[in-house]
């Protein structure tokens, strides 16, 4: 799920035909506009659910696994052995045997609700894109137009939260975000959601469950120019993550009004941009150094 990222464009560097007239007709500089596009990253949200369930009932007789149980039997209309979260459940059980129905989203316990938050830390690697385009360490600057989180499969059960983005140097373990996230060193950017509510400001979700395509980045007053010094620096870590105690809401059961969907399914996410690269000609050519 968190595999590292290096980008290869095949894009050839042509330079102006003034290089074959003299060196006074040479531009000083050429901004050249590269297509990023990252290698996709796959999110699994059903096993670490199915885990949480599993890790709540190791012991068998606390709340939380007491909890699940109930919910479980209510659909099933048995004891439930082994006890698991069912595909779809009553949105209203009796948890604690005094025939008082609660909300089974407020039953169930929080460790459901935080393996079902996105988390995904993404190294990324532009040197070689740079090198393919033919710029090498002659990049002078590199600019981007706007930053899209694509969403090229989505199975999810769920909507899926609003995202935040963070920034940092390159991370030898990416097996953490949250830890990144907690490091001076990662800065956030902006978010990543959608605005279902045209009467309300702000966004609702980060994407519809089963809903593809792309959701723009919205930058942070200041986060583009941090996310613009990382785009220099070639090499980073991308994090983006559900804020912690965010809610994910379950849905309702499309065929039966009565019943929630267990949060499960998977996503494919990958980072895409217009990156503008400024290089200096004369030094990607090596005629600041008497060539011709």
């Amino acid at each position: 799920m968190r595999t590292p990222i290096v980008v290869r464009v095949a894009l050839p560097f042509l330079l102006p035909a003034a290089f074959a007239v003299g060196c006074d007709l040479i531009p000083t500089d050429l901004e050249l506009p590269i297509p990023l596009d990252t290698p996709p990253v796959e999110i699994d949200v059903g096993g670490p659910v199915d885990d949480a369930v599993d890790s709540t009932c190791t012991s068998p007789d606390s709340a939380g696994c007491l909890a699940i149980a109930a919910i479980c039997e209510a659909e099933t209309g048995a004891a439930c052995n082994p006890v698991e979260l069912p595909a779809q459940f009553p949105k209203e059980v009796d948890v604690d045997g005094d025939d008082v129905p609660e909300q089974s989203q407020d039953a169930i316990p929080s460790e459901i609700q935080e393996a079902a938050r996105i988390k995904v830390a993404i190294p990324v690697d532009l040197g070689e894109l740079v090198a393919d385009a033919g710029g090498g360490d002659a990049a002078q600057d590199v600019n981007f137009e706007e930053v899209f989180l694509a969403w090229e499969e989505n199975t999810l059960t769920f909507d899926a939260p609003i995202l935040d983005v963070y920034v940092g140097p390159v991370a030898d373990d990416v097996t953490d975000p949250e830890a990144l996230i907690a490091s001076s060193d990662f800065e956030k950017v902006g978010t990543v959601g959608k605005d279902l509510d045209t009467e309300t400001d702000g966004f609702e979700v980060g994407q519809e469950a089963g809903v593809t395509g792309d959701v723009a980045l919205s930058f942070i007053s200041g986060g583009k120019e941090i996310f613009n010094e990382r785009l220099k620096s070639l090499a980073f870590t991308l994090v983006v993550a559900a804020p912690d105690g965010t809610a994910v809401t379950f849905k309702e059961d499309p065929n039966d009004a009565t019943k929630l969907l267990k949060p499960t399914g998977q996503a494919t996410l990958k980072l895409k941009s217009t990156l503008i690269y400024s290089f200096d000609v004369a030094a990607a050519t090596g005629l600041d150094d008497g060539g011709e």
